[in-house]
């Protein structure tokens, strides 16, 4: 009984520092998609905070599911329904406190797309948050890169509505900074990982 107490106790912390982790990388993201360094640093500090708080509900909703047999459901499913969920649920909040309920329609696409990264990470890491199994490196740094181009591409597509076709050197001095910008919010994933989980046993 005390195992599995502990278990649960230990699911929670990660589970916490997790949601603080996922505030960072996707504040930072969407800074970066803004502006980047500068909009990444912004975005990665409110999204920390945001994330701390938001971590401990998602904590308390995803942590037990330790004490459930291992499935795609418990490890992967409901985590990121919990992610997207929560991702969404509060950016709608923000937009209608800071904006109105008009202001915040117009932009429900805007934060469909923010939740649903939210939702697929959470899905993703699951598994190794719920149970503290290490997601392999060589996938860890696949993803980093893909983040990195997903910020560069968002920076690109920013760049070009605001400074338009006529500025191609502006926009692709853009999407290289996004770019960069995304590497290293994705090598903040790849260091909780590395700290927080563990080599799963061998057989």
């Amino acid at each position: 009984m005390a195992d599995r107490m502990w278990s649960v106790f230990w699911a929670l912390c990660r589970w916490w520092f997790f949601g603080a982790v996922l505030g960072v990388v996707i504040g930072g993201g969407v800074g970066s998609a803004l502006l980047p360094i500068a909009g990444t640093l912004f975005g990665a500090w409110y999204g920390g905070i945001v994330g701390v708080v938001v971590g401990l509900v998602e904590s308390v909703l995803v942590a037990p599911a330790v004490l459930l047999p291992s499935s795609p459901v418990v490890d992967r499913i409901w985590p990121g329904l919990v992610g997207f969920g929560m991702t969404f649920a509060l950016g709608f909040a923000v937009f209608i406190a800071n904006e109105g309920p008009g202001e915040a329609s117009e932009n429900i696409g805007v934060l469909l797309v923010i939740a649903g990264l939210s939702g697929v990470l959470a899905a993703w890491f699951g598994e190794a948050v719920t149970r503290g199994v290490r997601i392999p490196l060589p996938h860890m740094v696949i993803a980093a890169a893909a983040l990195g181009v997903v910020c560069g591409v968002a920076s690109a597509v920013v760049g070009l509505s605001d400074a338009g076709a006529s500025e191609p050197g502006a926009v692709a001095g853009v999407m290289l900074l996004g770019l960069a910008s995304g590497g290293i919010l994705g090598s903040v994933l790849i260091l909780f990982d590395l700290l927080v989980t563990k080599e799963p046993a061998r057989e």
